[in-house]
């Protein structure tokens, strides 16, 4: 609605009449018309006009005093009028109101209302500021690449003079170093010549490439005149270096603009690239040029540079001579010593002269400890060194202090190796090695589960490495419409691929990849090794023994995914012997029309069998009930087997023809578990599935009303340990450190010491903090990914109903939260689904039968956990499900009724036709295996085509053509890994122009401009969660991550301080432990001083190996990329990662690593203190143990005594809770 307005003060300004209506029009009385996307969107229009004075000799710019406002909103224009129609003040004056006899069209009042609303002074800023940097030209006379040594001093490792200016790119966030052009042609009529001269268009001549830093990227910066006047960049990511095109001199109609290339660093040793290209010394021309820097800095909304003088030498750090002498020194010392030497040189931690100067050290380490310990000091060390301070005081030289604290880790190593622990770590450890362009970082080893492959070679493991390919800045390597990335990204891939890395002085073949590995761009390489017979294994001679691919010689990419099976993270369980199993046809045809597609048999004996050895081999003392569903690898089979009381008493297993994909031979025949069943999953909501039943009839209050529950939730958790306990289950939270048991189980227990509760929640600071970044994860998650727990609802695996007991459209379901709860058989109609959900079909109603018919297969041994499909019908009911089956896919299964499908809202499930295989006309090649795994870096599409399909259903509907286009393609890009066809980028549609706020990033939107709010649920629901939490995790972090540095635990040191600690005697849960202790487990209490004295020493040495174990998982997980970035201990414990990203995915994949890693430490501590599987070990010494290393971690305070608590008193709790079990199961049952 358009509104006139007049009698406006000739001495007031557009910006005066804005402010007036911003404080009406985004007051209270419009408050529902305001949101957190932005606030009501109006304009102001002065009308313009020169005035004079009253002589008519000067004129001056001026207005009319009568102009027009918009507000597109209807309802929000019709209360304006009815509240302010006779009129407002601005500047003292009142401005008369009346509404415009000319309305503007129903199409722009709809394109103002889809905009954010900015005030004109904002903008007019904004203009100004990109205006000021455009200007800002700073005169460059030579450009250094160096390192900050430690005595302060700064080497100029290699110089150039080949950029001459310096430019601020407002549009890009950062500053472009510009290249010299002098004697380079910079017309096009010079440009003409020069070819001419040539002759060779191909050779001609370019500039050298612009040097690009994103403000983001920067971590320092200093401003320096010693000399000469400097500016100094210290960076978290290198600079990319980009070549702008070649003007076109005859372009072709139709011919697209030429993209800019990337290059890689320019130097005559690309090695040099990996130590200096994060440190920057931009010489200038003058000192009027650093305050024309300093300036536009500023005006470019950076923090203000500081100011210190770096001397400048050239000291030759990384020199090829001194980066020779180290590869060859590396070769001849143990692998594992090398790499730990190599991370150190790769993570920055040293430079190339100071390690070469360590070397006698190193010798002598070796010579004392041997390799493995030898390492094992190394890797603490280097974890030492990143919490460490990097500039030294006064005179001290970096040699005396390096080995110094090389020393005291010697020191450390050597006392634990004199008495080892008992129980070893279950999993292997794997070297994770991350090439980009410009750097090499090196985890590890990371203890994680293992696979076929490494267990075969299990003392050889360390031959094994993981490379993993991301651009510099960390991410992924992607599409950039500027930039001509295909052929960079096979510079930087294809040469490590066919020729390999050279790694710690050794060479390492490409030998395969996992299927969840490939999606973040990591594989599998070898160092072709001798075994102990001496027979020759490398990367051809390991893939040859994998089994037979001949049925798929001519799809590269189907070769490469068989061979991933052998890589998939396993469980090793019993051995299957060959009269166990039998090869069964599966029920039903090929494809869509397949009912069993993954999912065989096995009898009780043999699920019971598999289940123990693999508990056996993790170290697990009280497995728990077997489940009815494990996910297996069996040779070249894979996918579920169910448990079948018609096999009979003995081991017997059912292989289906869909499970085998080839075939290996029977050293291959172990059982390998790769996720056991054990209960039901959590189901969530996600923006896909919100979208789809949202478009078929949910109301948008039932999905707020969902997630206000979780917020309420979280309020309360707070407050009380059960619903803190709650919330942690529920979201899978500090379940490595068992927290929400802790937590249950102190909730129970405390029910008459509410104080001691009330006191331990809000007074133990470090609980608190672990609470506050869980409560930081969940409230993320409802935000930027619709995460709401749904009621009634459960993730379960799926799997056919072998015994044809099940009608068309029904399900069988029987769940069960754990061994100690009720069964709940479901009944009536549920809703189903499968993630990812991308077609509106993707959701359906069936009918659960409820108990199982009395006498029948199901009745004898119930499916538990698990959700059963008929296998009546022309097809399976998992294939109308987003394409699933039933090799392991999970299901969401929900009897909440608000929820379903709207019965006139039907959609059918979709019916895609299985995407082509790109086949070859001759036998596959290694070479193509290579090319198809760059050619899936380069054309996986599958993040952006499901982007798509949300963004353009926010507008027009998922019933859209252009979003029904999208879901197949969608199921094209999950296939395309298999099928080695990528999604045909011509059929992907346009992006559109606008975004809905629901889809702005963490991070924060790139154009503001370009967002409008969205009505339907994803709208509401965004704009409903606010963070407040964020910037307090922030802060934590802050404070907290300086705090890994401390000395060991001393036994007499301990001893005292819990017979003198205050803190201990006041701890709000020391009386409440004892008491429960003096009840279950009095032997616990008796004056035995060997008993006293052995549990103190086991505690001592476990929590200082702890402690170092956990402050490499703090340092190895971080997503920041600064070389002393490290995450907090209570991230690690709530098992969350509080930084902001764009890529949640990375953080994703972070967080899974941290939380695997973790788990397998608590395990490893659990396991020592309850003596393992060893049930020699009374009961009341394992309580005596873990209430030990309790009093130890509260009277210490330092890092890891807050999480090394909570797994000691987890422990505790569970041996109490185990003692009451067997007291319960003793008392006669009436």
């Amino acid at each position: 609605m358009e509104i006139q307005f007049s009698n406006f003060a000739y001495a007031a300004t557009e910006d005066d009449l804005v402010d007036a209506l911003v404080k009406i029009l985004h007051g209270p009385n419009f408050a529902e018309f305001n949101s957190e996307a932005g606030p009501l969107y109006f304009v102001a229009n002065l009308r313009m006009r020169e005035r004079t004075d009253r002589r008519k000799k000067n004129r001056t710019p001026g207005h009319s005093g009568y102009g027009t406002i918009i507000i597109p909103n209807g309802n929000a224009a019709r209360r304006f009028m009815a509240l302010h129609g006779v009129g407002i003040f601005v500047s003292g004056r009142k401005v008369n109101i009346r509404l415009s006899p000319d309305q503007p069209s129903q199409e722009l009042l709809t394109q103002l209302n889809s905009k954010l609303w900015q005030h004109p002074r904002d903008l007019r800023q904004k203009h100004e500021r990109a205006m000021a940097l455009a200007a800002a030209e700073i005169k460059v006379t030579e450009v250094q690449f160096g390192w900050p040594c430690r005595d302060g001093v700064f080497s100029a490792e290699t110089s150039s003079t080949s950029w001459s200016s310096l430019i601020f790119e407002d549009a890009m966030k950062g500053i472009v170093l510009k290249p010299n052009e002098e004697g380079f042609p910079t017309t096009d009529m010079e440009h003409i010549q020069s070819l001419f001269q040539q002759f060779d268009i191909s050779r001609s001549r370019q500039l050298p490439p612009a040097v690009v830093i994103k403000y983001r990227h920067v971590d320092m910066c200093t401003i320096s005149s010693q000399s000469g006047p400097s500016i100094i960049f210290e960076l978290a990511v290198a600079p990319s270096f980009e070549r702008e095109p070649l003007p076109m001199v005859f372009p072709k109609p139709g011919t697209p603009e030429p993209r800019r290339t990337r290059l890689t660093f320019p130097a005559t040793d690309p090695r040099l690239a990996r130590y200096v290209t994060r440190f920057v010394r931009i010489v200038l021309a003058s000192d009027s040029d650093v305050i024309k820097f300093k300036r536009a800095w500023e005006v470019a909304g950076q923090p203000s540079p500081d100011r210190q003088d770096f001397p400048v030498q050239h000291r030759g750090l990384f020199s090829t001579d001194v980066l020779n002498q180290i590869d060859t020194w590396l070769r001849s010392i143990s692998f594992t010593v090398a790499m730990q030497l190599q991370t150190l040189l790769f993570e920055l931690l040293v430079d190339g002269r100071e390690l070469l100067e360590l070397k006698q050290a190193i010798t002598d380490l070796i010579a004392a400890l041997g390799s493995k310990n030898a390492a094992k000091a190394l890797r603490s060390f280097s974890e030492e060194l990143k919490s460490s301070p990097w500039y030294l005081e006064g005179t001290q030289e970096s040699a005396y202090f390096l080995q110094n604290l090389l020393t005291a880790h010697r020191d450390r190593v050597q006392a634990e190796a004199e008495t080892p622990f008992r129980v070893q770590p279950a999993g292997v450890a794997t070297l994770h090695v991350t090439l980009s362009p410009s750097a090499v970082s090196i985890t590890g080893p990371v203890l994680e589960q293992g696979n076929r492959i490494i267990r075969r070679f299990a003392t050889f493991q360390h031959h094994f490495i993981r490379i993993g390919f991301v651009d510099d800045d960390g991410q992924l390597y992607r599409y950039d419409p500027h930039t001509d990335t295909a052929v960079f990204v096979r510079s930087q891939l294809v040469p490590v691929m066919t020729n390999g890395f050279r790694l710690g002085g050794r060479l390492f073949e490409y030998l395969a990849y996992s299927q969840s590995a490939l999606k973040q761009h990591s594989f599998w390489f070898v160092h072709a090794f001798k075994d102990t017979d001496g027979a020759l294994h490398n990367a051809a001679s390991i893939r040859a023994d994998m089994g037979d691919f001949s049925a798929d010689e001519r799809c590269p990419a189907r070769v490469a995914a068989r061979m991933s099976l052998a890589f998939s993270g396993t469980d090793p369980s019993a051995r299957l012997l060959p009269e166990e199993r039998m090869q069964q046809p599966d029920i039903g045809e090929e494809g869509a029309a397949c009912m069993t597609d993954g999912a065989g048999l096995m009898s009780v004996a043999s699920a019971e069998a598999m289940w123990l050895a693999r508990c056996q081999k993790r170290n697990i003392r009280n497995p728990g009930p077997c489940p009815s569903v494990i996910q297996v690898r069996i040779g070249g089979d894979k996918g579920v087997l169910v448990k079948d009381p018609t096999l009979g008493p003995g081991r017997r297993i059912i292989i289906r023809d869909s499970m085998s994909k080839f075939t290996a031979d029977s050293r291959f025949d172990e059982v390998e578990i790769c996720k056991a069943f054990t209960k039901p999953g959590v189901a969530f909501l996600n923006r896909p599935l919100i979208t789809v039943l949202e478009a078929r009839g949910a109301p948008i209050r039932t999905f707020l009303r969902l997630q206000q529950h979780i917020v309420d939730d979280i309020m309360q958790a707070k407050k009380n340990l059960s619903s803190a306990a709650a919330l942690l289950r529920t979201n899978s939270l500090g379940t490595s450190f068992i927290l929400p048991f802790t937590l249950a189980q102190l909730a129970d227990r405390t029910t008459t010491s509410p104080n001691a509760a009330k006191a331990f929640l809000g007074g133990d600071e470090f609980i608190e903090r672990t609470l506050t970044f869980g409560i930081n994860h969940v409230l993320r998650g409802l935000k930027f990914r619709g995460r709401i727990p749904i009621p009634n609802s459960w993730n379960l695996v799926g799997v056919p109903d072998s015994h044809g007991l099940l009608k068309a459209g029904e399900i069988f379901a029987c769940v069960r939260e754990s061994e100690f709860s009720q069964v709940n058989y479901l009944n009536g109609p549920v809703m189903v689904s499968r993630s990812p959900t991308s077609h509106p079909g993707d959701v359906m109603v069936m009918n659960a039968i409820g108990k199982p018919p009395r006498n029948s297969a199901f009745a004898v041994e119930t499916p538990t956990n698990c959700v059963v499909f008929s296998t009546q019908g022309t097809r399976s009911p998992g294939s109308c499900l987003g394409g699933g089956d039933y090799d392991g896919d999970e299901y969401l299964v929900s009897t909440y009724s608000p929820l379903y499908p709207r019965p006139d809202r039907p959609f059918e499930p979709a019916m895609y036709k299985n995407s082509l295989k790109k086949l070859l006309d001759r036998p596959y090649e290694m070479s193509d295996i290579i090319d198809t795994n760059v050619n899936f870096i380069l054309n996986d599409q599958l993040g952006r085509v499901a982007s798509l399909w949300l963004k353009i259903a926010d507008r027009s509907g998922v019933d859209d053509e252009r979003c029904l286009r999208l879901s197949h393609l969608h199921a094209v890009a999950c296939d395309f890994p298999k099928t080695g066809t990528p999604v045909d980028l011509g059929q992907i549609p346009h992006a559109p122009q606008m975004i809905p706020d629901w889809s702005v990033d963490e991070i924060g939107p790139t154009n503001p401009e370009s967002v409008y709010p969205s009505d339907k649920a994803l709208g509401h629901l965004y704009r409903a969660i606010h963070l407040p939490a964020e910037d307090e995790a922030d802060e934590i972090r802050g404070l907290r991550r300086e705090g890994t540095g401390r000395a060991p635990l001393k036994f007499n040191k301990v001893a005292t301080s819990i017979a003198q600690d205050q803190q201990l005697a006041k701890h709000p849960l020391r009386l409440v432990l004892q008491d429960w202790i003096a009840v279950l487990a009095p032997k616990a209490f008796t004056n035995d001083t060997n008993l006293e004295t052995s549990s103190m020493s086991l505690a001592v040495r476990l929590f200082n190996s702890y402690y170092a174990d956990l402050r490499t998982i703090c340092h190895q997980n971080t997503l920041a990329r600064s070389r002393r970035a490290a995450l907090t201990e209570e991230e690690v414990t709530a098992g969350t990662i509080v930084t902001r990203t764009r890529n949640y995915r990375k953080r994703e994949d972070h967080m899974t690593r941290m939380n695997e890693q973790s788990e397998k430490l608590r395990e490893r501590v659990q396991a020592e203190l309850e003596g393992g599987p060893d049930a020699a070990v009374e009961p009341y010494v394992r309580v005596h143990r873990a209430w030990m290393a309790w009093k130890i971690s509260v009277v210490d305070k330092g890092f890891g005594s807050g999480s090394f608590g909570l797994i000691a008193l987890a422990i505790l709790l569970l041996q109490l809770k185990e003692i009451e079990e067997k007291v319960k199961d003793l008392v006669p049952k009436k």
